[in-house]
């Protein structure tokens, strides 16, 4: 089942100090036109290939983006089909964290 976490639960981690990877699943393109602070980027494509050597952690929270929710929700099933046991959605994007 995949979780959902909203950008707003993201600033409060934030706040709470509690650690959290942000990772970026947008194309390259995307990427150069904004993104949001700290993030990782590996693009859907590549995730399956990137995440052990970038995401070594398999229990930190991980939150996936992309522009608006869609490979996100993708990355999340990736992610836990290579065993990562803390992964949520962003649903709205990164265009829902812009507009927030």
């Amino acid at each position: 089942m995949e979780r959902h976490i909203s950008w707003e639960d993201v600033q409060e981690l934030k706040r709470k100090n509690i650690p959290y990877l942000l990772v970026d699943v947008r194309e390259a393109e995307e990427v150069v036109m904004g993104a949001l602070e700290a993030a990782r980027h590996i693009p859907l494509e590549q995730l399956a290939y990137y995440a052990p050597m970038v995401l070594p952690d398999k229990h930190t929270l991980i939150i996936c983006y992309c522009m608006t929710g869609r490979r996100s929700s993708a990355a999340v099933r990736t992610l836990q089909q290579l065993g990562y046991t803390n992964v949520a959605n962003l649903p709205e994007g990164y265009l829902g964290t812009v507009v927030a």
